[in-house]
């Protein structure tokens, strides 16, 4: 007989944008056998009783944009994810998936240079590197895209060229493996090498087999500054072309010259869906952008790879062209001291992490362009950046739309460590407290959101939109997926400047009727699962 769980004077916040009411909940194994008040039996007919008066009781949260993808083998207890309230990631986006892998094996390419303790890959295709997940143990739930970057650097590396009709058969075929292995879709990442290199046409097609396996396509767009509103336009059309649902990575403008076409393009968006297109965004809640510190080279000298990003750093007469092109776009001190140096790769440049490109010039006595390709070449393109590029006021806008739903935009990160493990660089605070950070900021203290319109936005809109039956409602027969939290305490704890802290306020985790947090406390319960497309 499967084992009871009773939470008892719940606050109920359904994941439906329904009211707010005060409950029981059952859970029966892994799913949730009733909802009301519970008949008035022994507290000993149950495994676990958890007095939840006060507290609200709502379906787990779906981190609509994630990347923890090969880093779950390293890190299956997932702790940043889970202690903030997350039961399933969705992971493959920015256009990059541990699978598809050329030959037998090799590294695990991830959007971001790998860990020390990032997984070697021995998989080749995407439902191999999904079984190796579930014999490793999870403690969360995942489902992932495919990315067309790695499809396409699989089939022709990392060249600024068009495909061959050979080439594009090629990336077709791996596509719809990757689909029939259980990939909800594809994930582009139009600034990254080698998707940058890629043309509308080709995503259009490739999206024709997405829409033949009713999948999905989500897109880190080819622009997030000044031509946003194109980018905005082409993700459009390929849902126009392909009749495929189309999902905008954390949507935003960056830079002060582009503050405030949000609001343009979330008026593209909605006008999209009202001819009947299925296009929706998600967001995280802070005004600092995170990626690899080599994105802001020019597009041109990613072509050919890391190697051949480095010689170009190394030939002098290349490299006075490219600090031409950045001296133009970043022209003043102010803007090189919003780029911090994240996390490196080598210990000898661990001084720079948290420290701003104006501080790592002072640093090296250096010009801030020359402290730049300093830290590149000497961590051989592997650091990664945190960059204040945004506006509170574009975040407000987005994060009011009622298509918009929340990613972390970020791996899964150990929260403890052994004797011989250290905290790894500082990165974003988004891995540990997007969703505390909306519910505590954004709903309780500034009142942005309603409390049951965020909870939607966190639950049922990722849910119906990724295909992930049974998740994002608290309703009888659904799978319990359940987070139980303060909300006159939660929020985040995280910052920029110490980023290794859990948030505050989020008391038990529940994932397929299992706590993973018990008290605010991991309970190291692996009870997550692999959800394939379909399944």
């Amino acid at each position: 007989m499967s084992e009871r769980t009773l939470i008892r004077n719940a606050t109920v916040v359904d994941g439906t944008g329904g009211e707010p009411f005060v409950s029981d909940i059952v859970i029966c194994g892994d799913r949730i056998e009733y909802i009301g008040q519970a008949s008035g039996g022994s507290n000993a007919c149950y495994k676990l009783v958890i007095d939840a008066a006060g507290m609200v009781a709502c379906p787990g949260f779906i981190d609509a944009h994630g990347h923890s993808d090969g880093e779950i083998l390293a890190n299956k207890y997932c702790e940043s994810k889970v202690m903030q309230g997350i039961t399933t990631e969705v992971c493959g986006n920015c256009g990059f998936s541990p699978a598809p892998i050329a030959g037998e094996s090799g590294a695990v390419q991830l959007m971001a240079p790998p860990r020390k303790d990032s997984a070697q890959a021995h998989w080749r295709r995407l439902g191999e590197f999904l079984a190796a997940l579930e014999n490793n143990g999870l403690s969360m739930n995942v489902v992932t895209f495919v990315g067309h970057n790695t499809i396409r650097s699989v089939v022709m590396g990392e060249d600024d060229r068009a495909p061959s009709e050979d080439e594009l058969l090629r990336m077709k075929t791996l596509l719809s493996e990757a689909l029939e292995d259980g990939a909800i879709g594809l994930s582009s990442g139009l600034i990254y090498s080698p998707g940058c290199f890629s043309q509308p046409d080709e995503l259009i097609e490739l999206c024709r087999v997405v829409r033949h396996y009713n999948g999905l396509y989500a897109t880190h767009m080819r622009n997030e500054s000044y031509e946003l509103i194109e980018a905005v336009h082409e993700a459009i059309d390929v849902a126009r072309q392909t009749a495929v649902p189309v999902q905008i990575s954390h949507h935003k403008a960056v830079g002060k010259d582009n503050w405030g076409k949000v609001e343009l393009t979330l008026q593209m968006i909605e006008r999209a869906n009202q001819q009947g297109l299925d296009i929706t965004c998600d967001q995280y809640p802070y005004t600092a952008t995170a990626t690899s510190l080599k994105m802001v080279l020019p597009r041109w000298v990613h072509s050919g790879g890391v190697e051949q990003l480095l010689q170009r750093l190394r030939d002098k007469s290349t490299l006075q062209r490219i600090r031409k092109e950045l001296e133009n776009a970043l022209r003043s001190d102010d803007e090189w001291a919003q780029i911090i140096v994240s996390e490196v790769a080598h210990e000898h440049l661990k001084q720079f992490e948290g420290l701003n490109m104006t501080e790592v010039a002072e640093a090296l006595n250096k010009e801030p362009f020359d402290a730049l390709v300093y830290v590149l070449v000497e961590d051989k393109a592997q650091t990664t950046m945190v960059r204040f590029s945004l506006s509170e006021e574009d975040v407000i806008c987005v994060m009011r739309y009622h298509r918009t739903m929340f990613g972390t935009d970020a791996s899964a990160r150990k929260l403890k460590w052994g004797k011989e493990e250290t905290p790894s660089g500082k990165p974003h605070p988004r891995a540990f407290g997007t969703f505390p950070r909306i519910l505590g900021r954004y709903v309780r203290e500034r009142q942005i959101l309603t409390l049951t319109e965020a909870i939607r936005k966190m639950t049922s809109l990722p849910a119906s939109k990724f295909g992930l039956s049974g998740r994002g409602e608290l309703k009888r027969n659904s799978y319990a997926d359940i987070v139980i939290f303060d909300p006159q305490s939660v929020i985040d704890a995280s910052t920029y400047e110490e980023p290794y802290k859990a948030p505050i306020g989020i008391r038990h985790v529940f994932v397929n009727g299992i706590a993973v947090v018990l008290d605010g406390q991991l309970t190291g319960a692996l009870p997550g699962r692999v959800i394939r497309r379909c399944s």
